[in-house]
């Protein structure tokens, strides 16, 4: 183990496979914290009423064990290292929260075409606070598909977080192919994980999430994503699919994300 919590190994893992599978990277101390988070965020009021999928986004600001972790943890510095770089800005966070009848599973996608950034690497943590494994939800990724510079036109969702609709690609996007009927094509990566572990993934990697088939257990997994310093703002105000909650009137394309919806989380 290096210094700053990861191997050179793992981060070759990283930059082959686009995911690589901490294994109990944080500690007691932490999951407390977070289970406590989780406790509290769930006790908030859906922005949208007819969401059954909890899935709110912006939390690190409004629940303060969430925000610990995204700016006090070996995470922003684990991303630094990931990404190969010298600063670190936080895009976001989100809860997901699975109930024993969500038994859709989400479509594939890539996340960075839904991010208004371009220019530079993101990266996404996904901390279960659950033990997590197919039956549910766990996340599916077709490796080194990160690699393809393979910008898919994002889908549109409905209320449940399935995407229901798939634009027309506009300029600089490409349609994203039926990867279900192709899974024999691609090797599919997936991990059983427990709290203390910690997913590490590309914002370029294409994923899916899987439905939770138990019928009796509820899956919680909290997300960071985080994007290295050479990128910058792009405004996709036009793009179907984008993810409305990130856009920033004060930014013009081509500025650093540097600002208080951005902050800076981690520099050398």
């Amino acid at each position: 183990m290096s210094a700053n919590g990861i191997t050179n190994e793992q981060v070759s893992t990283f930059a082959a496979d686009g995911a690589v599978c901490l294994r109990g990277i944080l500690g007691r101390d932490w999951l407390e914290r977070l289970w406590e988070a989780s406790d509290e965020a769930m006790t908030m009021p859906p922005r949208d009423p007819e969401q059954r999928y909890f899935r709110r986004i912006g939390l690190w600001r409004e629940v303060r064990g969430f925000g610990e972790l995204c700016r006090d943890s070996i995470l922003p510095r684990l991303a630094a290292r990931f990404l190969g770089t010298r600063k670190v800005n936080l895009l976001y966070d989100q809860l997901f929260v699975k109930e024993p009848d969500m038994v859709d599973r989400s479509a594939w996608h890539n996340d960075q075409p839904y991010w208004p950034l371009r220019g530079g690497p993101a990266m996404t943590f996904s901390v279960p606070l659950d033990h997590v494994d197919e039956s549910l939800g766990a996340i599916e990724f077709i490796r080194g598909s990160h690699l393809w510079n393979a910008w898919y036109q994002p889908l549109q969702g409905d209320e449940e977080g399935r995407r229901k609709s798939q634009p027309a690609p506009r300029p600089g996007f490409i349609e994203m192919p039926d990867f279900d009927a192709e899974r024999e094509r691609h090797e599919i990566l997936s991990y059983d994980m427990e709290p203390g572990d910690v997913l590490a993934f590309h914002g370029m990697l294409v994923h899916a999430g899987t439905a939770n088939t138990t019928g009796t257990k509820t899956r919680r997994a909290y997300t960071v994503r985080y994007v290295s310093g050479s990128a910058r703002y792009f405004d996709t105000s036009d793009i179907p699919g984008r993810n409305e909650r990130l856009l920033n009137p004060d930014l013009r394309p081509g500025d650093p994300l540097d600002c208080d919806m951005f902050p800076v989380v981690y520099r050398e």
